[in-house]
């Protein structure tokens, strides 16, 4: 080859690394070349865990993001406890593709978000009772799953903030799980604001309560409560088949006990429409729901009173 500029010439001309060209100019034989027979051990290595994985990120799917395992702490229990011989890579490659293949999923799938295994809507409903020999009208507080048409409810002295929040979480902790996302009307318990586009400013006290169980709640629009149907069709069923007429009580917290069984013993029943009995379809329920956390939310409610003056109460 006739050369009468040098390697770095030629390379800046063409724009290219100088050892490019010095790789080509002295080389003899350009002849295709069989490429090299790629093996696929990390591919066959994943495979050999995937369904583990799959558990893992199905269970962390239903925890709150910070209590989640990262790809490297799972990769690191497979080598620990799985003898995996594969990189962090794959497994970081694998748990990404599918993350996005189960999120995908749920957004495609064909029932509407309200019958999804896992949702629930919730209400307040009113029946009378003679409470310690007094005749009253007392509010009892629904959550129900469309899905299952299942449901769960509590006697309360009063449909307030206290007594709202309590109900929620007596009923997360008696079940052993958090619905993925609840909806409400604008009760004054939880919403403080309507704001435009949908959006609500939630009371502190809601807010609280959303972000210690990690569900996602959802708002009807305003005078649109057809739009948490189930649930108060449950209100009217529940009234019916178990508070009227009026029972006699002298202790709520016995009552409530009482409430559980009933609405479990219900379940016993077939689907109006699924043909497969309740407690089955409200399995399905429970498995949707999400990972209750270690703590139990405290309903209380803290008041600072200025200290008496005992000088000016002589």
């Amino acid at each position: 080859m006739k050369k009468d500029c040098s390697y770095s010439q030629i390379a800046k001309r063409m724009e290219i690394d100088p050892r490019t060209v010095k790789k080509y100019a002295e080389k003899e034989d350009f002849s295709p070349e069989a490429k090299p027979k790629q093996t696929r051990i990390s591919t066959v290595m994943v495979d050999s865990v995937k369904d583990i994985l799959d558990k893992w990120i199905l269970e962390d799917l239903k925890r709150k993001k910070k209590f989640r395992r990262t790809a490297k702490r799972m990769w690191e229990i497979l080598k620990k406890d799985y003898q995996f011989k594969g990189s962090d890579r794959t497994v970081r490659n694998y748990v990404s593709k599918r993350k996005k293949e189960l999120l995908n999923e749920a957004d495609d799938a064909a029932l509407p978000l309200e019958s999804m295994p896992g949702s629930a809507q919730v209400d307040f409903g009113e029946a009378p009772f003679t409470y310690q020999g007094e005749e009253m009208v007392l509010p009892f507080l629904v959550l129900s799953y469309p899905y299952s048409n299942g449901f769960y409810f509590q006697v309360f002295p009063s449909q307030n903030k206290e007594c709202f929040l309590e109900g929620l979480k007596r009923i997360f902790h008696h079940m052993g799980g958090v619905p993925k996302t609840i909806r409400f009307d604008n009760l004054s318990a939880a919403v403080k604001k309507i704001l435009p586009n949908g959006e609500r400013q939630l009371t502190e006290e809601f807010q609280n309560i959303v972000l210690h169980y990690g569900f996602k709640c959802e708002f009807c629009n305003p005078n649109s409560g057809n739009e948490k149907g189930h649930v108060e069709a449950m209100v009217k069923y529940i009234r019916n088949n178990f508070l009227l007429p009026g029972p006699h009580v002298m202790d709520l917290d016995e009552l409530n006990k009482e409430l559980w069984k009933l609405a479990e013993e219900d379940r016993e029943r077939e689907h109006y429409e699924k043909k497969t009995r309740i407690s089955e379809l409200f399995e399905e329920d429970r498995e949707a729901c999400l990972v209750l956390p270690a703590k139990e939310y405290q309903c209380v409610r803290y008041e600072t009173q200025r200290p008496i003056n005992m000088a000016m109460s002589r």
